[in-house]
């Protein structure tokens, strides 16, 4: 993926210089300034700052692009940095919307008048079944794809109009994402700072001045350079990933190939790092709706409340279900239900019973989450929405 030197053959003869690793290496400032910018501010995880510092490079040019991946912050609990680290990426972005509770009709308008960077906060909702979320989760599965348009009919004529639905955006979550705007996303898993690690503190108006100043070079060095970038995307060569999160990934990999291509070999650690998390928290949130949908299987609505060694006894009586194991990191027992129940908002309560505090989980509050993530009725086998 190294480009020492690129150079075309203009249609008068004359041999231009599209990229040579020397004026390359200068060029690192862009990277090495958007780097230090945000770890004054944010603690991200060692694998995530290259490629967040990369990706607020790249939607400068993201129209080069075949498709520009989503930034996907998704923490376990609230307090984990999500809206801090908008706020510092808002300062470098080029054209920054913030957006919460979006309609879909706003954020088709919203892409065809700016070609902003769309910040959605509070994204969990589109997990939801309401016909807003299945709405903008429809824009957002198409979204990341240049070209892409909805077509709507519009006044009062009803006039059929294509609206462009591609632009960068970033998507804040806690604990449930869709899976295909994962799919789609440079995932960064967002934890709480440890008493130790200390951030300078965010005032913007002290900050803004420089912030300006950072975003004004980055868009200078990304103008100057999108023929390089367009041919290093072209060249790219990479095989170290799935199609799908290669596709992500490539963008990122071309803008550093002009950069600093001596950090290539930074990013593709963070790249493989960042997607096997992102594989693994995929797996576990499977894993959890197929709980979720096998314990409204086994436990009938009339039972108001049922004890957690019952309930794991249903579980695993389940034909050819996931929850018999030997292998101890793969048992479920009560622990690791609490643990996979936690993001629904089900958690087992004490039960005095005989003078034994016994753990139960009550009907009310397991329906709550089934409403949300399951099918409305079960039908023979629970499936997840």
């Amino acid at each position: 993926m190294n480009i020492a030197r690129v150079e075309e053959v203009g249609s008068d003869g004359a041999v231009r210089t599209l990229h040579d690793g020397a004026k390359g290496l200068e060029s690192a400032g862009a990277v090495d300034g958007a780097e230090a910018f945000i770890c004054r501010f944010i603690v991200l995880p060692q694998s995530a700052l290259l490629p967040a510092a990369l990706w607020a490079i790249g939607i400068y040019n993201f129209d080069l692009f075949e498709t520009f991946p989503y930034l996907a912050l998704l923490s376990p609990e609230k307090g984990c940095g999500k809206t801090r680290t908008t706020e510092v990426l808002e300062q470098i972005a080029k054209t920054p919307v913030r957006a919460v509770c979006i309609s879909e009709a706003a954020m088709f308008r919203l892409i065809e008048s700016q070609m902003p960077t769309l910040i959605l906060d509070e994204a969990e909702v589109l997990t939801g079944k309401g016909e807003r979320a299945e709405a903008v989760r429809a824009l957002l599965n198409a979204g990341n794809r240049a070209g892409a348009k909805v077509p709507r009919c519009v006044g009062n004529s009803h006039e059929l109009r294509m609206f462009p639905v591609y632009c960068p955006k970033i998507v804040c979550a806690i604990r449930v994402c869709p899976e295909t705007v994962r799919d789609r996303s440079i995932v960064i898993p967002m934890q709480r700072k440890k008493p130790g690690e200390v951030v300078e503190r965010f005032i913007l108006r002290r900050i803004r001045p420089e912030a300006q100043a950072l975003r004004k070079r980055i868009e200078t060095w990304s103008n100057q350079n999108k023929a390089a970038i367009v041919h290093a995307y072209e060249q790219l060569a990479a095989d170290f990933l799935s199609d799908r999160d290669l596709e992500n990934w490539e963008p990122l990999l071309a803008v550093l190939t002009v950069a600093n291509p001596s950090r290539l070999p930074d990013l593709r650690v963070a790249a493989e790092a960042l997607t096997a998390r992102k594989v693994s928290d995929a797996q576990d949130d499977s894993q959890r709706l197929r709980l979720l949908a096998d314990m409204r299987e086994v436990w009938p609505e009339s039972e108001r409340k049922i004890f957690t060694v019952e309930l794991l006894k249903r579980l695993k009586s389940i034909e050819d279900g996931p929850w018999v194991s030997d292998v101890s990191d793969k048992k479920l027992d009560a622990r690791k239900l609490s643990r996979f129940l936690r993001p629904f908002e089900v958690r087992p309560e004490s039960v005095q019973i005989g003078g034994d505090n016994l753990k139960s989980y009550y009907r009310e509050h397991a329906e709550a989450a089934f409403s949300r993530y399951l099918d409305s009725q079960p039908s023979g086998r629970s499936e997840p929405a």
